[in-house]
């Protein structure tokens, strides 16, 4: 299948619609973007657009599996067809973006920060706000977020450390509470019943009273 999009007077996309690989065949039995331009000519005559082909697997200025790159990007509706590089690209995020000629994507002033939205007035990558119930926390730039400032599953952390949760009266790591007070902390980082599990196959509930399993029902 190819794809074929729509390109009005001002190169606007307005419609990208997918083409039969048999409906591009030439004379000699190969995929021509000409045939294919013509078979849409036909079937909708009375349109005054220009048909131009993009390819699904190009992204970036480059073919996803190793293949030829076609115009920039497989565009989408709004997207800019320029005639005089022969690519697709969005239209500008911001007035202060540049186009990289190399990948038709669009880039800010100064590098990326993860995480961040660009604020154009200022011209800077804007961390979002550090949640209100969290005053601990501090900006992860490597992760693109707040988080606690200790980390998780480093050296001397304890076993099970992800399945903690964050305190912050007392600014650490603690454990969830267990599903009842008998129950002791494993080696694999969770809660374990004082009796194993009697049988994996049917269902059965904890009864702290007896310190038992006890079947429930098939």
């Amino acid at each position: 299948m190819a794809h074929f999009a729509r390109v009005n007077s001002e190169g606007i996309v307005s419609h990208v619609i997918v083409v039969s690989n048999e409906d591009m065949l030439d004379e000699n039995g190969e995929e021509s973007e000409a045939v294919g331009i013509a078979f849409l000519d036909n079937l909708y005559p009375d349109e005054t657009d220009t048909w131009i082909q993009t390819s699904y697997n190009t992204r970036s200025g480059k073919h996803q599996y190793d293949g030829s790159a076609l115009r920039g990007n497989f565009c989408g509706i709004g997207y800019i067809y320029d005639s005089e590089k022969d690519v697709f690209y969005e239209p500008s995020p911001h007035p202060s973006w540049v186009l990289n000629n190399e990948t038709f994507e669009w880039e800010a002033p100064i590098a990326h920060e993860l995480g961040c939205t660009w604020d154009e007035d200022n011209q800077v990558w804007q961390k979002p706000e550090k949640p209100a119930e969290n005053p601990s926390f501090i900006w992860h730039g490597d992760l693109g977020t707040w988080g606690p400032p200790v980390p998780l599953n480093v050296e001397n952390q304890p076993i099970g450390t992800m399945t903690y949760t964050w305190d912050e009266d007392t600014v650490a790591w603690v454990k969830p509470n267990p599903p009842a007070p008998s129950w002791g902390w494993n080696d694999s980082g969770w809660w374990e019943a004082p009796t194993p599990y009697p049988d994996p196959t049917k269902h059965f509930d904890w009864d702290e009273g007896t310190l038992s399993w006890v079947e429930v029902g098939p």
